[in-house]
C-alpha cells in the first residue's frame, strides 16, 4: 500500500499492518485482540448503523457476535487507499470479503459478503490506533434507469 499523499514508507507499512491486525483479530474471534486496536475514546458504526462510542460497548458487541452468528466467519481485507490528514492522523479505506455468516432471520446475507471499512487512524506515542470506523455492506442494487 502507498498513501495517496507523499509519506514515509514506515507510515504506509504501519497503517497496513494495523488493518492486517484487524483482519487477524477478527479471524481469531478474539474480542480482546479486536478491542486493543482501538483508541479511547473511539467511534464505530457497524453495517446495521449501531454506533459504539466506547471500547467497552464495542467489546460487548464483538463478544456477542463472535460467540453466535459470526463465530465461523473469515474476513479478508485489502487496503485500497490511505492518506495523511496530519502527521499523526490518517484516513484509510479497506475493501473486505467475508464468508461463514450464519443465517439470521430477516437478514438476507449472501454466502460472500462484501463491504468497505472507512478508518480514521491516530498515532500516539508512535503507535497507530483506530479512532473511528464506519463499516458498510456493499449491496448490489440495480438503480432505476
Amino acid at each position: 500500500m502507498t498513501l495517496t499523499t507523499p509519506s514515509d514508507p514506515h507510515i504506509d507499512r504501519a497503517i497496513a499492518e494495523l488493518i492486517d491486525a484487524h483482519e487477524r483479530a477478527w479471524n481469531a474471534h478474539d474480542p480482546d485482540q479486536l478491542i486493543d486496536l482501538f483508541d479511547e475514546p473511539m467511534d464505530f458504526v457497524n453495517v446495521l448503523g449501531m454506533h459504539h462510542r466506547s471500547r467497552a460497548s464495542l467489546r460487548a458487541e464483538y463478544e456477542h457476535i463472535h460467540a453466535t452468528f459470526m463465530k465461523n466467519t473469515v474476513i479478508r481485507m485489502r487496503v485500497n487507499d490511505a492518506r495523511l490528514l496530519t502527521p499523526d492522523v490518517a484516513i484509510a479505506h479497506a475493501h473486505w470479503e467475508m464468508t461463514g455468516v450464519a443465517k439470521v432471520p430477516g437478514w438476507n446475507v449472501p454466502d460472500v459478503r462484501r463491504g468497505v471499512m472507512t478508518y480514521v487512524l491516530v498515532r500516539r506515542s508512535g503507535q497507530w490506533k483506530i479512532s473511528a470506523a464506519q463499516n458498510t455492506d456493499v449491496v448490489e442494487v440495480p438503480l432505476p434507469k
